[in-house]
């Protein structure tokens, strides 16, 4: 599990770096560990892993390509996609653990470590 929230992280650096504008990065670093967290809770499923590559496979090759709007519009639809999906896993989560939070942020941070 580690290596493909290291993946994700990797692929979201390396967006904020290409856009030239420190600032995202500076302003996303302290929320690495919610994010984790997340990303966590949607690799964790073999059927979402596929998907969230090849959106950030897209992404990427808009970037690339120059394609400020496209590239927006794929972002758009991952967060959306990935957000609805990593609030409904959490949720799941947090049922399954009767909304015992500490148990559900134990178990988060044991898988990203």
């Amino acid at each position: 599990m580690l290596a493909f929230i290291q993946a994700d992280v990797a692929f979201h650096t390396a967006l904020y770096r290409l856009s030239g504008n420190r600032a995202i990065e500076d302003a996303v670093a302290a929320q690495w560990p919610h994010m984790k967290r997340s990303m966590g809770a949607v690799l964790d499923d073999p059927e979402q892993r596929p998907l969230v590559w090849a959106e950030h496979r897209e992404i990427l090759r808009l970037v690339l390509a120059g394609d400020a709007a496209g590239a927006e519009r794929a972002a758009r639809r991952h967060t959306d996609r990935a957000g609805g999906e990593t609030a409904r896993r959490l949720s799941q989560s947090s049922l399954s653990t009767g909304g015992n939070r500490d148990a559900d942020d134990a178990a988060a941070a044991s898988a990203v470590r």
